[in-house]
């Protein structure tokens, strides 16, 4: 994907009329200040501060409304991504209010970076969720995932390719030749995609014999495989829905416990998964009665207190992370530090004053109800 793009005549007019205007901001915070160097120092480099973020995001206003969106997202890119299309994908989330990264500090508008995070991920989210019936509705979600994917990347090129008008409300209407060659997703094109993908189960539990509907697309109509792990598939499954879905019933002969389900068929296999966990009848589920301390900051050390903890090979399942092969050496406390987003400042990543953690537990026995943490910057 090429991410250059040739000035027009039009773009060095902007980038001057650009320059002015920087020019005269800053001639006017320096000579509104001018008799208050001396004395107010610290409230002048704040001032400048503030004023260099003006122009940082006026910039990339300018930016977007110059039409500099010449670009194709044509990979999958989700938390912990890298590379161009990222920043691109920034300046495009931050051309819409609704769906802006961050109003300060990186990914901001003017401060976009190379790197896919959290605030990066809710962006995200806003977006899917706006455009719901493009992009969360042919493939059975209800809300956003974060993960840009072959539907999230088709209405972005689209949005992308049209010509920006600054504004203006209503979308541009498409003539029939123009709907022909737009890449919005359609019903038929999930069965025809290239790509597998598995997006979330009927119910994340079950036991041997109960009925399962697994969500995705790119399903064939017909030679779909399940796997549970490695261990145990199931052959020869018929899609419905125009691909969406595969229904199946869990194994007799599966053994209790945690797996991590896909699909394959003539296409290869899904290049995600998702939890699923087989139980016994009398089987009681892991539980959380409480998290203590309720709140502190990061780094802080919590005591998860419930039941039916396994002695090993427990899961913990974070707002921010998946915790694997975490201790209960008496099966109803878990121990462990509240270190999120290792990568960005935390101040970034909470957006007002504290963030609520999710937190569940994931073993053979099943999965609990989320206990909750609040982390304080």
């Amino acid at each position: 994907m090429s991410m250059k793009n040739i000035p027009s005549d039009r773009d060095l007019k902007t980038s001057g009329f650009f320059f002015f205007i920087i020019s005269t901001l800053i001639l006017g915070v320096f000579l509104s200040h001018a008799t208050y160097i001396k004395a107010n120092d610290n409230d002048l480099k704040k001032e400048i501060e503030r004023l260099m973020s003006e122009i940082r995001a006026l910039e990339s206003r300018i930016y977007n409304q110059s039409g500099h969106f010449g670009v194709n997202f044509n990979r999958n890119l989700s938390l912990g991504s890298r590379g161009e299309d990222v920043l691109e994908l920034q300046k495009f989330l931050n051309s819409d209010p609704d769906t802006q990264i961050s109003q300060t500090g990186p990914g901001s508008p003017g401060n976009e970076t190379t790197y896919f995070g959290h605030l990066t991920r809710s962006a995200v989210i806003s977006f899917q969720e706006k455009y719901t019936s493009d992009i969360l509705t042919p493939v059975g979600l209800i809300s956003g995932t974060g993960f840009v994917g072959s539907s999230t990347r088709a209405k972005l090129n689209s949005l992308a390719r049209e010509k920006p008008k600054v504004q203006e409300e209503q979308m541009p209407t498409l003539k029939e030749d123009e709907l022909k060659e737009d890449s919005l997703i359609s019903l038929s094109d999930l069965e025809r995609s290239e790509e597998l993908f598995v997006s979330f189960p009927s119910s994340y539990t079950g036991k041997r014999g109960d009925e399962i509907t697994l969500g995705g697309y790119g399903f064939s109509s017909e030679g779909n495989t399940v796997h549970f792990g490695n261990e145990y598939q199931i052959s020869g499954l018929n899609s419905y829905n125009n691909g969406q879905e595969l229904r199946f019933s869990i194994p007799d002969d599966i053994h209790a416990g945690k797996y991590d389900i896909s699909v394959s068929n003539n296409k290869g296999r899904s290049f995600n998964e998702t939890l699923f966990v087989v139980f016994g009848a009398e089987v009681a589920e892991p539980f959380i009665e409480s998290i203590t301390p309720s709140s502190g900051r990061y780094g802080q050390e919590i005591v998860i207190k419930g039941g039916n903890f396994t002695q090993k090979g427990n899961e913990i399942r974070a707002s921010y992370d998946i915790i694997k092969n975490v201790p209960s050496e008496d099966g109803g406390t878990i121990k462990l530090k509240v270190e999120p987003f290792p990568d960005i400042d935390i101040n970034d990543a909470i957006m007002g004053d504290e963030l609520d953690l999710h937190f569940y537990i994931v073993n053979d026995k099943g999965i609990s109800e989320a206990g909750v943490f609040t982390l304080i910057k």
